[in-house]
């Protein structure tokens, strides 16, 4: 079932891609570059996105992971998700699920053009330990065929210790510079462990101090609605006021 919802938050990500940050031809002296590289954590691969394969690792992967390089190739992402701490699986699917909906709520047209994804996990290696690792994917397009590709870099940090999972979303800004959308760990998991990606949605734009009637256009829903889970919001959560709830958040911003 984990592994159905990878899947489909890839899917989801390659749909709202239309002007990627990265050209063909950047991707392409990046690949050219590494194999003068000597050894260092980070390995990169291209994925994929219109069958979850693995077009392209790099020499380091090896080094990094101890796996071969056709254990990815020919298993494509699947090899990957499999191998990631069960521990971890739940929490990373609900953190990039949240990304995905910020895309879809909170981005600018062109914000969401321009993007990259960071997040981390624990994974396992060929010799049955556990690393903790950082993806990092950013989209790119094929020729004119529009077929979606991701240049993603992995970079392995061999500790016993485990590093609390995030995801982040990095979108180019008006300066050209990369910049932090939007950053989502377990402890946002557990502030709205029950809490609907609808109601996200609401609790994101009362943030900003959106009211009933706009948050009511911008999700195409009616104003009773948006009252509606405006209620169940602060019952889920055993709040008494929309205030309560903005102050909860603007004190502990990482919650959004």
């Amino acid at each position: 079932m984990l592994l159905t919802n990878f899947s489909e938050i890839y899917r989801r990500i390659s749909n709202s891609i239309e002007n990627p940050m990265l050209t063909i031809e950047e991707v392409n002296r990046m690949i050219s570059t590494d194999y003068s590289i000597t050894y260092n954590p980070t390995f990169l691969c291209i994925i994929n996105w219109e069958n979850f394969g693995i077009d392209f690792v790099s020499n380091n992967m090896h080094s990094c992971l101890g796996y071969n390089e056709s254990d990815l190739t020919s298993n494509g992402l699947e090899f990957l998700w499999n191998h990631i701490h069960e521990d971890d699986l739940s929490c990373l699917v609900n953190s990039l699920s949240d990304i995905v909906n910020f895309i879809k709520c909170d981005l600018s047209q062109k914000e969401s053009e321009q993007y990259s994804y960071s997040w981390n996990y624990r994974i396992k290696q060929k010799d049955n330990s556990y690393a903790n690792i950082f993806q990092n994917t950013t989209p790119f397009f094929i020729n004119s065929s529009k077929k979606h590709k991701a240049l993603t870099y992995f970079t392995v940090i061999n500790s016993n210790k485990k590093i609390p999972i995030q995801a982040s979303i990095q979108a180019l800004n008006s300066n050209n510079d990369l910049e932090t959308k939007y950053i989502t760990n377990c402890s946002q998991l557990t502030f709205f462990k029950n809490i609907s990606n609808r109601e996200k949605d609401i609790i994101r734009l009362l943030a900003k101090k959106k009211t009933s009637k706009s948050i009511a256009r911008q999700l195409f829903i009616s104003s009773n609605t948006v009252d509606t889970h405006r209620r169940n919001i602060l019952r889920k959560l055993k709040l008494t006021s929309t205030g309560e709830l903005v102050n909860i958040l603007k004190s502990q911003q990482n919650l959004l």
